[in-house]
């Protein structure tokens, strides 16, 4: 980190950049993946979901994994990480418990569907249901062996079982209310049950008698909990505020802890057995001194209630559940990371009459407009609360519609984003063909019909009994059908207001209508798990196709197919003719609420609660690409060989499993983030020859461990000695990487640059930055198929490890470290250790190298301003400097066409890396020819002929790497205004994004290029 003063001087020269850059002519604007069963499981990409509320958080014993249950799932966790690896679903309400077994092969999950669970925890399967309870489970836990299980629940009772068999054993009766809260003693002997009649009881476990009765709170106990020892419990009184201390032999009432302003939910020792935590609807953490019965500290969990706690087996970490979960240091007291979901379920999906666009609404009411062609996310519309339930582009593609459940109708013009007007339609609502006019539900259970351009409401009439969940127009725009909470499907003629008819009987909502192509038959999607399929004349029901609960009906183009989606995740095609199942769409992770047809009938979008847009081939039923937009703004679009295209963040929240380890697709960023390859997928081009790798086969080699030894809290030396150790854990180990504030100081990779051409060999520019690159690449990446990343400059072992003397910079320095499998495919998650320099800060200087080339010795090539844009950039940013630096302490060199050959440039480098200084700034601009070869980027400097000779006239991706190493300054930016000649379509630019963005990452600088 740097000073705030250097920050300031920082900040105040990148604004400066940016006003000179218009004036430029051409500018840019871990675990094992065996399954109990023996098989390995395939790596699966997914969204980290997270909870809508966590009931229960458990650690695992070597307290890097962590349980969480609320809403109707269990998840498992990276604590480390922060990532979510699986989630167990099964239950139908909400789960309230989840616990390892004691040698953590399984989970046990209990909730308020009266079920207790028991999971395989590497594979997610359900092993057994144990049944027997009338009401909802509270606490399910097993005993210490491992060998039976103890619940409890609403019911008042507490039921044994048997974990081989699943059969009941035995059960307790004694409380008069609920069961909340159950442990065993540390031997197991013993259990002890927290009620909702405000007692707590300890039982004998081989005979099931009750030894004891532990009277105080006033009002239901929520939470019990024994000390290590098993010699003292806590218990959590819920709304008497309480907290109370106790001991086991005697019975006797220890201490009673007050200080929380709410209904206290959950207790827990530390491993030391003289300190506690709970958790508080009044959204804190109290630390206690059991000793003394006082309150240490006070951990702020928040805008929400805490339901749950856990403590690391080490006692450093604490976990608390809420709305998400927290993880908080107690040495600090300070919330480390949040471990939950970055997404919001995909209500609606809408695709563009010309196919260019895809529009997605969420839960939340936000709308998120995506560019079908490179997967981009071009727009967020972040309007009125409230799920999305409408969604659909006019006839001609240049206005949006959106509808809230609750209201109101939205026009929108597609290019601008702009508001064109609001309508009081609520709930669904649908374009005529001819866009003119629009039909929507209305309050009091109405339909309207608008004029789309004026928003007139030209008629409102009454339809159905309950709220109107979907309506279409039919082709000729003078007949609308409609569907509702009613129970019903209703045609309607539209000039008149009058019901034609009822299509057929339903025994719940019905979610879902259509009208097919020619207007003669009418598709209905219900609640009731049917989709129904009537003639419009008559009103006979031609067919039923029976399948989970339907939230969505759609005809293709052609009038031949059905698509559905529904409760199962899994969209359908289904033939029209003979009703025959054709097609499952299988990927989505949660229900399917939305699936549409392509104008073509080619490809179907659908949204999910699982947070993804997904494209699908409708004639091989395989997925081309997901996208998902995160609630932060942040987006990503992948495909499923694990190639994608993301925001400057979207890359941190995608995760990939395999078995019960987790990773960030970020850590696959070097090879992976290749925008080139995903926009030529979506464009339907064969990718095969631009494949290098997949995910799958990158996984093979998981990325190493990193550790970086203990740095003292403060440092008065300029210099400071840094020790770290990689560790492989499958794959080898490849590149290392050493940042300081963000900025690579050590590495040893490097990238395969492109061979000397013989002199005879030239090649015209204009032919190497152009789609002949697209085509010639498929050839050169096939030849290189076995090594995608960078290569090494020497071999390493299993185990690595290193020291080396850095320099420190006043004020906070953070040393992070990063390591690649052997391939240096995948990367290792990032370590960190940071120190505090007290040394005071040197008198900052700005450095400034400008290159600008119109004149090479292929003159063919020749530029026009490039020259003037290097002599511009140092004259304008040296003025504007001034401000900020004395006019002494600014120092610029440029290098203009015969003078910017490669060996002046470099030298021009080493003379800098001299002078140069950690606090210092540096900035490079260079105006020239850039290149792509063999997946690279190069400079073209001043003496190219026509050859490909790296040696002679060609800057390498690697060079540039050891140009900013040399240079000292943590501070540094790089302009490269690198024109294409020949010009550059969707694909090459996609590539040099790419390439340019891993560079970038890679030397931890800011990058700007055109």
């Amino acid at each position: 980190m740097i000073t705030d003063k250097n920050l300031l001087r920082q900040t105040a020269i990148w604004i400066g950049i940016f006003a000179i850059l218009s004036v430029f002519s051409v500018f840019v604007n871990a675990a094992d993946n065996l399954s109990p069963t023996g098989g390995i499981q395939r790596p699966e990409i997914f969204v980290q979901l997270g909870h809508s509320g966590v009931q229960s958080v458990a650690f695992s014993a070597d307290g890097k994994h962590a349980l969480s249950a609320g809403d109707k799932a269990v998840k498992l966790w990276d604590v480390v990480m922060g990532r979510e690896i699986r989630t167990f679903t099964g239950h139908d309400a909400f789960v309230s418990s989840a616990v390892y077994s004691p040698d953590e092969r399984f989970l046990l999950s209990c909730g308020m569907d009266k079920k207790i669970i028991l999971w395989d925890a590497m594979d997610g399967k359900q092993i057994k249901t144990f049944n027997g309870h009338t009401k909802g489970v509270f606490a399910a836990v097993f005993s210490p062996d491992g060998r039976s299980i103890v619940s409890g629940g609403m019911d008042a009772t507490i039921r044994f079982w048997d974990v081989a068999t699943g059969g009941e054993i035995s059960t307790i009766t004694g409380h008069t209310a609920a069961v909340r809260a159950l442990a065993y003693t540390p031997d197991g002997g013993y259990l002890l049950s927290g009620s909702w009649d405000q007692t707590i009881k300890l039982w004998e476990v081989a005979t099931g008698r009750e030894v004891r009765t532990f009277a105080g709170h006033t009002a239901q106990v929520n939470a019990v909990a024994f000390s290590p020892d098993g010699k003292y419990f806590l218990s959590a009184g819920g709304k008497d505020g309480t907290v109370r201390y106790w001991e086991v032999a005697t019975g006797r009432e220890l201490a009673i802890l007050r200080g929380h302003r709410g209904f206290v939910t959950s207790v827990a020792f530390l491993p030391d057995g003289r300190t506690a935590v709970s958790g508080s609807y009044d959204r804190s953490v109290k630390v206690w001194n059991l000793t003394r019965a006082a309150e240490l500290s006070e951990l702020p969990a928040g805008e929400v209630s805490v339901f749950s706690l856990a403590i690391s087996p080490d006692g450093s970490l604490l976990l608390a559940g809420s709305r998400n979960m927290s993880l908080w240091s107690l040495a600090t007291g300070k919330e480390l990371r949040k471990l939950d979901g970055k997404v919001n379920w995909v209500h609606e999906v809408a695709i563009s009459p010309n196919g260019q666009y895809v529009l997605s609404g969420n839960f939340d009411g936000v709308i998120n407009l995506w560019d079908s062609i490179t997967g981009k996310q071009l727009k967020t519309f972040q309007g009125i609360k409230g799920i999305v339930s409408s969604l659909a582009f006019s006839p001609d593609g240049r206005t949006m519609m959106d509808c809230r459940l609750d209201g109101p109708l939205t026009l929108r013009d597609v290019e601008t984003g702009r508001e064109l007007r609001q309508f009081a339609g609520q709930g669904a609502a649908a374009f005529s063909r001819d866009g003119k006019w629009i039909v929507s539900g209305a309050t009091g259970n109405r339909i309207s019909l608008w004029d789309a351009a004026s928003g007139r409401d030209i008629k409102n009439f009454a339809a159905h009994t309950d709220k109107i969940l979907s309506v279409a127009f039919s082709p000729d725009g003078r007949l609308v059908v409609s569907g509702g909470r009613d129970k019903t499907v209703r045609l309607w003629d539209i000039e008149s207001g009058r019901e034609l008819r009822v299509f057929g009987k339903y025994r719940y909502h019905v979610n879902a209508v259509a009208f097919s192509p020619d207007g003669k038959r009418v598709l209905a999607g219900s609640s009731d798990n049917t989709v129904k399929l009537f003639e419009v004349e008559n009103g006979t029901q031609l067919h039923v196709w029976q399948d989970m609960a339907i939230s969505s009906v759609a005809f293709s183009p052609d009038g031949r197919y059905a698509l559905t989606a529904g409760f199962d995740g899994i969209p359908k095609l289904l033939d029209i003719a003979t009703g025959k199942r054709i097609m499952n769409f299988m990927g989505h992770k949660l229900h399917a609420y939305s699936a549409v047809f392509s104008a073509d009938g080619r490809r179907i979008v659908t949204g999910s609660g699982d947070g993804t847009v997904r494209l699908w081939n409708v004639k091989s039923g395989r997925e081309i690409s997901q996208s998902i937009g995160f609630t932060n703004g942040e987006w990503i679009v992948i495909t499923p060989e694990g190639y994608y295209n993301s925001s400057a963040r979207g890359h941190e929240y995608l995760n990939i499993r395999q078995g019960n380890k987790v990773y960030g697709i970020d850590q696959f960023y070097d090879v992976f983030y290749r925008p080139d390859i995903v926009s030529a997928k979506l464009k339907g081009d064969d990718i095969a020859g631009l494949i290098t790798l997949t995910v799958e086969e990158a996984i093979k080699n998981p990325p190493p461990a990193v550790k970086i030894s203990p740095l003292p809290d403060q440092v008065d030396n300029p210099k400071v000695k840094v020790c770290y150790q990689v560790q492989s854990t499958g794959g080898g180990i490849g590149e290392v990487r050493l940042f300081q504030n963000g900025k690579l100081i050590k590495s040893d990779g490097f990238y395969r640059e492109v061979t000397a051409q013989s002199k005879a060999a030239t090649l015209k520019l204009a032919q190497l930055n152009s789609r002949a690159v697209y085509q010639d690449m498929r050839s050169l990446t096939i030849k290189e198929k076995q090594s995608p990343g960078a290569h090494l400059l020497r071999a390493k072992g299993e185990l690595f490890d290193e020291c080396v003397e850095i320099a420190t910079i006043a004020g906070e320095n953070e040393i992070s470290l990063a390591a690649f499998n052997a391939p240096n495919t995948v990367q290792s998650v990032m370590g960190t250790a940071r120190f505090h320099s007290t040394r005071p800060p040197d008198e900052p200087h700005l450095y400034i190298l400008a290159v600008g080339i119109d004149r090479y010795r292929d003159a063919s090539i020749n530029l026009k301003y490039a020259a003037k844009d290097a002599r511009d950039f140092i004259a304008q940013l040296a003025d504007k400097a001034k401000t900020i630096y004395k006019p002494a302490n600014i120092h610029l060199t440029s290098l203009v066409d015969e003078q910017a050959g490669k060996q002046n440039i470099l030298a021009a480098i080493e003379k800098l890396a001299g002078q140069v200084k950690h606090g210092d700034s540096f900035i490079f601009f260079d105006a020239s020819h850039g290149l792509l070869l063999q997946n690279q980027y190069y400079i073209v400097t001043g003496n190219f002929d026509g050859r490909l000779d790296k040696d002679v006239s060609l800057i390498s991706s690697n060079e540039i790497v050891e140009m900013s190493k040399k240079i000292k300054a943590l501070s540094q930016l790089f302009i490269f205004d690198t024109c294409h000649a020949g010009g550059v379509d969707n694909i090459i630019s996609g590539l040099y994004d790419a390439r340019m963005s891993v560079l970038a990452k890679k030397m931890g600088l800011h990058i700007y290029a055109s």
